[in-house]
């Protein structure tokens, strides 16, 4: 499926960077408009990219489905559907304010939280696409589908047994939500472990070409560096290597010089 993204398509008698007259509306009075009238759409928004990087994170994963993305009134997979719902309010950010004025916070306002809801209602995504649910290795693992959602669930916040992605342990709350967040788990350490393999051997390798340095010193320093200073000794382990391997070439060139080895 080619990735889409649905929205509302916005009056042809203004530019797409316009800021919409509803903007500078009161609170009260932005709460008489109908969301239809609104007219937000993804495409020139912040989810646009957000979007963008989920499939992107999709395609390191070697998964060719992309799911369509569109406006609702909450973060849902409907049933049955291969489909994500984002809330509209995130579309723009005068809608946000108004959304956390109403309910106190913006779920899914940040780009990491955004990032992470978009994995767990991917992990839905392709539980509906593939009827994963209905196999029995699926059930072994994950429980019953058929099981009713409650309102509400007992936590063990100390169980070994689920994944923590969301808040309030919420793969302990349905079998469904449980792959959901084993999903989302995935696909995150899929890609730090990408963004770990480009950082720690690929670019550091080829840096170390550059500067003539063997491939396991290049390694070792790094992974020496971020063990005993962390990220910051992963970036300096390179250059510093340089430096030292510079400083005792040249005082072992002046040394033969004057014969003194």
């Amino acid at each position: 499926m080619t990735p889409q993204m649905s929205s509302t398509p916005q009056s042809d008698h203004a530019p797409a960077s316009a800021e919409p007259e509803w903007a500078s509306l009161t609170d009260e009075q932005l709460l008489e408009r109908r969301i239809c009238d609104l007219k937000v759409r993804i495409p020139g928004s912040e989810l646009e990219s957000r979007i963008q990087t989920l499939y992107r994170e999709l395609d390191d994963r070697k998964i060719a489905f992309k799911p369509v993305c569109y406006l609702g009134d909450e973060w849902f997979c409907p049933e049955g559907a291969a489909a994500i719902a984002i809330p509209f309010y995130l579309a723009h950010p005068r809608l946000k304010k108004l959304e956390e004025r109403m309910m106190m916070e913006v779920e899914g306002s940040t780009e990491i939280w955004c990032l992470r809801l978009l994995r767990h209602e991917m992990g839905h995504v392709m539980n509906h696409a593939y009827l994963l649910e209905k196999r029995p290795e699926w059930q072994k693992v994950f429980g019953s589908a058929s099981i009713d959602y409650s309102e509400y669930y007992r936590a063990r916040p100390y169980s070994k047994r689920f994944v923590r992605h969301l808040e309030d342990w919420y793969a302990q709350s349905h079998p469904e939500e449980d792959f959901a967040e084993t999903f989302a788990i995935w696909v995150v350490v899929a890609v730090a472990l990408a963004e770990l393999l480009k950082n720690v051997v690929y670019e550091p390798i080829i840096l170390g070409g550059a500067v003539k340095l063997h491939p396991l010193v290049v390694v070792i320093g790094v992974l020496g560096g971020a063990i005993l200073f962390g990220p910051a000794g992963m970036l300096l382990a390179i250059p510093t290597i340089t430096i030292v391997k510079v400083l005792v070439a040249s005082t072992a060139r002046h040394l033969t010089a004057y014969g003194l080895i």
